[in-house]
């Protein structure tokens, strides 16, 4: 809070008659931290047809062996101009079979909410997320990704990008 305090003064009259007279009034301002707009840059390879879609190919052989196969989201970046803020990548899956692909942060696993999505802390540099997809799954996989930003003095002061779509796909080679 800032206190004020603002003062005007009239002068009036004429001749020797001149008279003045002031106004004060006190004023508090109260400032509250707000959000700034988050930046977001998903991978450069783009969909034929849709400017918006991002598509990743992976090739993959698929062994006896049942490990998950692991795609790094290289390119994707989420971050803002204020490092005070907290930032949350919001990763919605469009269909079932999207709804099968998990993600791991830096080695370490993103459980999903109880609405299968993933909330994944930011800020994110270019490989940090990586999608994990059972084995012996293949595909085109698509996800709704929201970029949110809120200040932590201030937790109504939110600011997102909503519903960028992100898809990859998984081609089973024999």
């Amino acid at each position: 809070q800032i206190p004020l305090e603002f003062r005007a003064t009239a002068v009036y009259g004429s001749g020797l008659n001149i008279q003045q007279e002031t106004e004060t009034r006190k004023v508090t301002l109260d400032i509250s931290a707000a959000a700034d707009r988050p930046d977001i840059r998903l991978p450069s390879t783009v969909a034929a047809g849709t400017e918006d879609s991002v598509t990743l190919n992976a090739e993959l052989e698929v062994t006896s062996e049942a490990a998950p196969v692991q795609i790094s989201l290289s390119g994707l970046s989420f971050s803002s101009p204020d490092t005070g803020e907290t930032l949350t990548l919001v990763i919605k899956p469009s269909d079932e079979l999207s709804g099968l692909v998990g993600f791991s942060l830096n080695g370490t696993p993103v459980e999903s909410n109880r609405a299968g999505q993933y909330e994944v802390p930011g800020p994110l540099s270019d490989g940090d997320l990586v999608a994990v997809v059972p084995a012996y799954l293949s595909g085109k996989f698509n996800f709704l990704v929201d970029a949110v930003a809120s200040e932590p003095n201030n937790p109504d002061s939110v600011r997102s990008i909503s519903d960028l779509p992100l898809q990859f796909s998984v081609n089973a080679v024999a």
